[in-house]
């Protein structure tokens, strides 16, 4: 049971670098005043309905605000996770052991910038993926120790 699960959590954990890989290459591909038409016209038709849509909001004040800088930045930190995130989803699936420890302190680092960004500014969502981020490890943890044992 626990090995399954490990197995679900680890190419969930490849699923995602995959979007992230996809989402990298869409965000090179396109220009940002193309992104900011794209959230302006999907706001549109929110906007006069509620003027005071929190979400709508966001939305409207990030495109606001983005630029080719933080469309390279952003693009260069998916493709970065991505990579990353596929690759070490792909050893550990393999039975790679150096994988573990190196799986753990990774995604370990982006949980601890995770809880800082939470503490600048809090976000429900982000909240909820650091939880997720947090069993996956616990779960990664868990399969390496019984590896190191030599049973599952």
């Amino acid at each position: 049971m626990s090995h399954g699960l490990f197995e679900v959590a680890v190419i969930l954990k490849g699923l995602n670098g995959i979007l992230e890989l996809a989402a990298a290459a869409t965000l090179l591909l396109i220009s940002p005043q193309t992104i900011v038409g794209w959230v302006t016209m999907l706001s549109r038709q929110e906007l006069s309905e509620d003027k005071a849509d929190p979400l709508n909001n966001l939305l409207q004040h990030w495109a606001a605000g983005f630029g080719h800088h933080a469309q390279v930045v952003g693009a260069a930190y998916l493709l970065f996770h991505g990579v990353a995130k596929t690759t070490l989803a792909t050893l550990l699936l393999l039975g790679y052991r150096v994988a573990y420890p190196i799986a753990i302190a990774f995604f370990t680092t982006f949980v601890a910038y995770a809880v800082f960004r939470l503490s600048q500014n809090w976000s429900w969502p982000l909240a909820c993926l650091v939880t997720l981020d947090v069993v996956t490890i616990l779960i990664i943890a868990r399969e390496w120790r019984m590896e190191r044992r030599g049973r599952r």
